[in-house]
């Protein structure tokens, strides 16, 4: 059964932006997990920015359908760490996501078994569709 649907587009300006703009920096290590950042640079090396922002859409996605799950309810975790949400391939190239800490625990006690994640970059647009059960 269906529990969430998260969906969100993310404009690769703003995340280059985010990830590379700030002299500060910081957001792009605090954001994404290294293996995200090493497969972004090795499978991207032209443009790392398509890779991070379509699963820095798949984190938002999956937080949307998680929230989903537990509407009407006060928010099981208040302060989300994005690296316990990690977005992987397997050996045939599909995504897929893994959860960590926290976020992990919330979505076993929300019974969420199963994550299907779709991923799509198009010109300066990433989106990523994500879809829970159990």
């Amino acid at each position: 059964m269906i529990l969430g649907l998260g969906l969100d587009i993310v404009d690769l300006t703003m995340m280059a932006e985010k990830c590379f703009g700030n002299p500060l920096g910081g957001f792009r290590e605090n954001n994404f997990t290294e293996g995200e950042i090493r497969y972004a640079e090795e499978h991207y090396p032209k443009n790392p920015i398509e890779s991070l922002s379509v699963r820095w859409a798949a984190k938002e996605a999956f937080l949307k359908a998680l929230d989903m799950v537990n509407l009407g309810h006060e928010r099981l975790i208040k302060q989300v760490n994005n690296r316990e949400i990690e977005i992987v391939s397997d050996d045939q190239s599909r995504p897929t996501i893994l959860l960590h800490g926290q976020v992990k625990s919330v979505a076993a006690q929300l019974k969420v078994s199963r994550i299907s994640l779709s991923l799509s970059h198009d010109g300066n647009y990433a989106a990523a569709v994500v879809i829970l059960e159990n």
